[in-house]
C-alpha cells in the first residue's frame, strides 16, 4: 500500500487553498444573479419560498431546511441600526448578499494567509454556502452544488495541526483524505455506469459525443471545433470515457503506488478535456481537487509548476522544521532510498508498459475495432453490466479496500506523529475512527443505491443507518452522483428564444448572455461562471409546455419592464422603449459546418419555429392567474437594482486583491531562497 505514513501536507495546502477559490468562484456567482433569481423581485423569491414552507407546517426549522436566512427579519433589524439606507431593501434579498459578501470575504482572507486556514473559516464557508442552497429551489439542483457542500464538509476536517511547531497529519486528516479519494471514486464510477444502466442507445453505439458537443448546456469556441472531429475519433473518445471513468477509478485503490498514479491521471485527464470543451462553471475544477487526493506530496511536488506552487504562500516554510535538531540525520540514513536511479527509470517503465497493455487490452476486449470504425456493438450487453460493475463483487471490493487504506493511513501517521498515550490523543483517535466509519457507511448507502435503481439493493440492511441517511439528507454531506446519464439533442438542439414589441406587430428577439439565441452570436467561454438562469432555459427547452413558475415569472416581469429581470438581458432591441407584447418560440439548433461558416461566419442553424407562447401583452390575465396558482405574488411596481449590488464593485476588488496575493508569495518564495 505504500509506503507508511507517505506526505500529504502539499495535497493539504493545495486542496485547502482551492476550496478556497472554488468557494469565490461560487459566492461570485450568486452574489451577481441574487436580485434576479432570488430577490424580492427575483424569478423565485425567497420570502414567498420561506411563507410556503411556513404555511406547510415548517417554520424554522434546521432539521429540514437548514438556513440562517430563516432569520433574515431578526438579522437584518440588528444590522439596519449600523447601516440604515439598508431597511429599504427586502431583509431576505439583503442577508443573501451579504452572506456572499461574508463567502467572498473568507475565501480571499484564505488566500491571503494561511492563518485563516482553519477549522472555524471551512465550517463558515460551508454553512453560508448551505444556507443560500437550501433557499435556492430550482436554481441550485445541480450536482455540483451538492457535491460542493459534500467536498465542503470534508474540507472542515482536512485543515492542518500543528505540533511543536511543525504541521502535521494527524488522524482526522488522513481519514478525510481518504474520504475524499472515495468521494473520487464514486463520482466517476457512478457516471461511468450509470450511462450504461440508463439504457441511453448513444452510450451503447458510442455515438455520444456526436451530439454532446453541440447539445450540452453552453458549449464554448472549442466546443464547434471538436463537433467536427472524423466519427471514429469520437467514438474512440467514447470508449475512453468508459476506461477512464470505471478503469481509472479502479486503479486509484490498487496495492501500487505506480498503477494509483496513472489511475488519478487518466481521472485528471477527463476532467481536463471536459474543461476544454465545456462550459461546467466550478464543477470540473472541483473535481480536480478531489482527484488529487489519488496522490501522495512526492508526486504532487515532482509534477506541480512552480508557479502553483508559489501560490501557497509560505508552504514551504511551515513543513521545513524539523521535528527533532539531532535527529536529522538519522531520519536521513532511515529512509535512504536503497534504489540506483537505473533500477528507477526500470520499475517505471516496466509498469508503464504493464499499463499501456491493460489499456489495449480493455479497448480490444470491450470496444472491438468494429464498434469503432464500422457499426458495431460493444462486446457486453446490460446484464453483464449489472452482474459485473453493480451487484457483483467489484464495487464492494472497492469500499473494502478504500476503508483497508483508509485504516491503513491512520494508523501509520497515528504511530508517526500521536505514539504518545494520553487522554486527548486517544479521544482524537477515537473520534476520526469514529467519523471515518459513519461518513463510509452513509455514502456507500447512496453510492450503491444510486448506481441502479431498478436493480440493486443496499448490501447492509441496517435500520440506524437508513435513518441516519435520511436526516442527514439536508446537509448533503454524503450523496449519489452520476453524470450524463441520457445524452440529449438526438434530434437536434432545442432552444427557447424571445421575441418583444412594442406595437404587437413588429417583434425583435432578446439576446442572453451566454445561452445560443441569433445565430450569428459566437461561443464564449463562462466558468467557472455559473449562469444559472441561462442554464435552467436548457432544461426548459426540453419540456414540451412553458409551466415552470420561474419561466412564467420571468415573462411577467420582462413584460413589466422590471429592472431584475432585464438584467438577465444582454442586448434588449427595444432598449429606451416600453415592452408591451412578447412570444416564445422554439428552435431545432444545429452546428454549422466549417465551410458555412467560412462563408456565413455562423455558428448555428437554426429551423423549425414552433410558437410556444403567443403574444402576451402586459395585461395578461391566463399568466396572472398560472402564477397565482403556483402561489407566486403579483407586484406590478418596479423595484430597484438592490443597493449592494449597484455600490459594491466586487470584481474589480477581486481581482485586485488576487493579484496583490500573487505579488506577496512571489516576493516571499524571492525572499526564501535568497
Amino acid at each position: 500500500m505504500g509506503r507508511q505514513g507517505e506526505n500529504i501536507l502539499l495535497y493539504q495546502f493545495m486542496f485547502l487553498k482551492g476550496m478556497a477559490i472554488i468557494y469565490l468562484a461560487a459566492f461570485l456567482s450568486i452574489f451577481y444573479q441574487i436580485n434576479a433569481l432570488l430577490g424580492y423581485d427575483g424569478l423565485l423569491p425567497v420570502h414567498t419560498y420561506l411563507k410556503r414552507l411556513r404555511n406547510n407546517g415548517i417554520n424554522k426549522d434546521m432539521s429540514n431546511v437548514p438556513t440562517i436566512v430563516w432569520w433574515a427579519p431578526e438579522i437584518m433589524e440588528y444590522i439596519e441600526k449600523a447601516i440604515p439606507s439598508l431597511s429599504e431593501f427586502d431583509s431576505y434579498e439583503t442577508l443573501l448578499h451579504l452572506i456572499c459578501l461574508v463567502g467572498v470575504l473568507l475565501s480571499i482572507l484564505v488566500l491571503l494567509s494561511n492563518k485563516f486556514m482553519n477549522f472555524l473559516v471551512y465550517l463558515t464557508l460551508w454553512f453560508l454556502y448551505l444556507s443560500i442552497f437550501s433557499v435556492g429551489q430550482l436554481f441550485f439542483s445541480f450536482q455540483w452544488d451538492i457535491m460542493l457542500l459534500e467536498a465542503g464538509f470534508l474540507t472542515v476536517f482536512i485543515t492542518p495541526t500543528t505540533r511543536n511547531g511543525q504541521l502535521i497529519v494527524d488522524e482526522i486528516s488522513s481519514v478525510t483524505r481518504d474520504l475524499l479519494k472515495w468521494l473520487c471514486f464514486r463520482l466517476n464510477y457512478a457516471s461511468g455506469v450509470v450511462k450504461l444502466t440508463s439504457k441511453c442507445p448513444t452510450w451503447w453505439s458510442l455515438t455520444a459525443l456526436h451530439y454532446h458537443f453541440e447539445s450540452q448546456p453552453l458549449p464554448n469556441p472549442i466546443s464547434y471545433y471538436f463537433h467536427q472531429l472524423p466519427s471514429w475519433l469520437k467514438k474512440l473518445f467514447v470508449a475512453q470515457n468508459f476506461v477512464t471513468l470505471i478503469g481509472g477509478s479502479l486503479l486509484i485503490y490498487s496495492p501500487f503506488r505506480r498503477f494509483r498514479q496513472f489511475g488519478g491521471l487518466m481521472l485528471l485527464s477527463e476532467q481536463f478535456m471536459i474543461i476544454l470543451t465545456g462550459n461546467y462553471n466550478f464543477f470540473n475544477f472541483l473535481t480536480v481537487l478531489v482527484t488529487l487526493a489519488t496522490f501522495d506530496d512526492k508526486f504532487l511536488k515532482f509534477w506541480t509548476p512552480k508557479f502553483i506552487l508559489s501560490l501557497l504562500g509560505d508552504y514551504n516554510s511551515c513543513i521545513s522544521k524539523p521535528q527533532k535538531k539531532e535527529s536529522k540525520s538519522k531520519n536521513k540514513d532511515k529512509y535512504k532510498d536503497p534504489y540506483s536511479p537505473i533500477i528507477k527509470i526500470l520499475k517505471l517503465l516496466i509498469y508503464t508498459l504493464i499499463f499501456i497493455g491493460m489499456i489495449i487490452y480493455a479497448y480490444l476486449r470491450y470496444f472491438p475495432l468494429e464498434a469503432i470504425f464500422e457499426n458495431g456493438k460493444v462486446n457486453f450487453t446490460l446484464s453483464d453490466v449489472r452482474v459485473d460493475l453493480i451487484n457483483g463483487k467489484i464495487p464492494v471490493v472497492a469500499l473494502v479496500a478504500s476503508m483497508l487504506f483508509c485504516v491503513h493511513n491512520l494508523f501509520c501517521y497515528s504511530l508517526k506523529y500521536n505514539s504518545q498515550k494520553s487522554l486527548i490523543v486517544n479521544t482524537k483517535r477515537l473520534f476520526a475512527i469514529t467519523f471515518g466509519f459513519i461518513m463510509y457507511m452513509l455514502t456507500s448507502y447512496t453510492f450503491f443505491a444510486g448506481l441502479d435503481k431498478e436493480m440493486f439493493q443496499f448490501p447492509l440492511n441496517i435500520p440506524l443507518l437508513a435513518q441516519l441517511q435520511q436526516h442527514s439528507q439536508p446537509f448533503h454531506i454524503a450523496n449519489s452522483y452520476g453524470l450524463f446519464r441520457v445524452m440529449t439533442g438526438i434530434n437536434g438542439r432545442e432552444e427557447l428564444t424571445f421575441e418583444v414589441s412594442e406595437d404587437g406587430v413588429n417583434y425583435q428577439e432578446l439576446t442572453l448572455f451566454y445561452k445560443p439565441g441569433p445565430i450569428d452570436q459566437p461561443l464564449k467561454f463562462v466558468a467557472p461562471y455559473h449562469p444559472r438562469f441561462d442554464w435552467q432555459l436548457w432544461f426548459s427547452a426540453m419540456k414540451p409546455h412553458i409551466n415552470e413558475a420561474y419561466l412564467l415569472n420571468f415573462m411577467f416581469k420582462l413584460i413589466n419592464n422590471k429592472p431584475s429581470a432585464l438584467s438577465l438581458v444582454d442586448h434588449n432591441p427595444l432598449k429606451g422603449k416600453e415592452i408591451n407584447y412578447m412570444l416564445i418560440k422554439k428552435y431545432t439548433y444545429s452546428y454549422t459546418t466549417l465551410e458555412e461558416r467560412a462563408v456565413t461566419g455562423n455558428v448555428w442553424n437554426r429551423k423549425n419555429p414552433q410558437v410556444m407562447i403567443e403574444k402576451v401583452m402586459r395585461v395578461d390575465n391566463n399568466l396572472e392567474k398560472n402564477l397565482r396558482l403556483m402561489h407566486q405574488e403579483i407586484d406590478t411596481k418596479r423595484y430597484p437594482i438592490h443597493i449592494l449590488r449597484q455600490t459594491v464593485p466586487l470584481i474589480e476588488i477581486v481581482w485586485t486583491l488576487l493579484v496583490l496575493i500573487i505579488i506577496k508569495n512571489f516576493l516571499n518564495n524571492r525572499k526564501q531562497k535568497v
